[in-house]
């Protein structure tokens, strides 16, 4: 079924609309819907659990094409009750294709909000996203938006075998605080960013907020020039569960990257933690500049962060640093290992070798 010229600019107004319907769709399946040329969000399973999107595409769409609101209650009582979330959907090989909303710097393909339990984006595609609205950091071809998650309630989604093509920002925008349990990103194709400015400009994925444990694997990001394979903001969490046997939170593992201007950017961290962030098992070449950018400062501050790369074929020769976080005479320290030799590098970008220290199920300054 193909829906053309559905969707006003006007609240509740959508081609596809499940408004607030419970378990009454559990087990609903759309498959083949094409919706075109809408005025606002495609799909929208609003507060309606168990269902299924399949082989759907979005095309020419006005906001995000995947959405729900997830802001609205059935008990305005309980702002953060279960009523809030849409649970146990499923959107499998779907397309969002050119979509944008000029005035929504988080403009995104699909919204991965608020839920529970077993909501799953697997084997989907964006493709010409336009977040030109705002901040860098927000707009990306799949979003983990604020607000979504807490330690109580995560808004973990399964991701895998996802794409994003030429997003004018990111690929995967994250900005999340979470440590109840850890959430993997796996297996996505990350095709640049159309913002093709400073290192500041965009590509494949910034991960914020200001605290959270996620584990991205198995992504491969191929950049545009002036791009960043990983802008990375958040520090790192230990989960209450699911706890790792090498002691580190938040990690970013079997990366492939190719091109841009810098693959890992280590950026600007609000909270202080002392548990470290891991980049491991990176493949890295084609960079215009060097391959990792160490620049923390933004508005003249930063909480210092503790973080760890290992085997991405990097020493310090590779790092380009600008300036570190610092707070109360305890500053950043970046360590580097490849192979059996090891560094350290301390905030004032000054390095010593140490010997090898992964695994490090302590997670040590």
């Amino acid at each position: 079924c193909e829906i053309n010229w559905f969707g006003v600019d006007s609240l509740g107004r959508y081609p596809v609309h499940h408004h607030m319907r419970g378990l009454a769709t559990t087990g609903l399946i759309h498959k083949g819907l094409v919706v075109k040329h809408s005025g606002q969000h495609a799909f929208v399973p609003h507060m309606s659990h168990g269902i299924t999107f399949q082989d759907c595409i979005a095309y020419d769409i006005t906001a995000e094409p995947y959405w729900y609101d997830r802001t609205a209650r059935s008990n305005p009582g309980e702002p953060t009750g279960p009523s809030s979330e849409t649970n146990d959907l499923h959107l499998i090989r779907c397309v969002a294709a050119w979509h944008r909303d000029e005035a929504n710097f988080r403009q995104t393909g699909y919204l991965l909000a608020r839920s529970q339990h077993g909501n799953q984006v697997i084997g989907c595609l964006d493709v010409g996203g336009d977040s030109r609205g705002g901040s860098d950091q927000m707009g990306g071809g799949y979003h983990w938006s604020e607000g979504d998650s807490n330690s109580e309630r995560p808004g973990f989604w399964e991701f895998n075998d996802n794409i994003t093509l030429a997003h004018t920002h990111w690929g995967i925008a994250t900005w999340q605080n979470s440590g109840g349990a850890p959430h993997t990103v796996a297996s996505s194709g990350l095709y640049a960013s159309i913002n093709c400015g400073d290192a500041a400009g965009g590509g494949g994925i910034t991960h914020g907020a200001y605290a959270n444990a996620y584990l991205y694997r198995n992504c491969e990001l191929y950049l545009l020039p002036g791009t960043v394979g990983l802008k990375s903001w958040a520090t790192s969490r230990i989960p209450s569960t699911g706890k790792r046997a090498d002691g580190y939170g938040l990690s970013f593992e079997n990366f492939k990257v190719r091109g841009g201007k810098h693959a890992l950017w280590i950026h600007h961290r609000v909270l202080q933690s002392d548990v470290r962030t891991l980049y491991k098992d990176w493949d890295i070449s084609g960079t215009s500049d060097k391959k990792v950018l160490w620049q923390e400062l933004l508005d003249g501050s930063s909480n210092p962060c503790f973080s760890d790369i290992v085997n991405c074929g990097v020493t310090p020769a590779d790092v380009k640093f600008v300036n570190a976080g610092i707070k109360d005479g305890v500053g950043s320290i970046l360590r580097i290992q490849q192979g059996n030799q090891a560094w350290r590098m301390n905030h004032n970008g000054q390095v010593t070798s140490i010997a090898p220290f992964y695994p490090d199920p302590l997670g040590k300054k």
